[in-house]
């Protein structure tokens, strides 16, 4: 998995949710792509 290509795309996906939605997205992640925003 390109990780430039998810971490710009989750970026861009922040901006346009707010930070409760965000939170509880993060929370529902996979581990694997919670790490790359890390």
């Amino acid at each position: 998995m390109d990780q430039q290509l998810v971490r710009t795309v989750l970026q861009v996906l922040k901006g346009h949710i707010g930070d409760g939605e965000w939170a509880d997205l993060k929370a529902r992640m996979p581990t694997s792509l919670s790490a790359v925003l890390r």
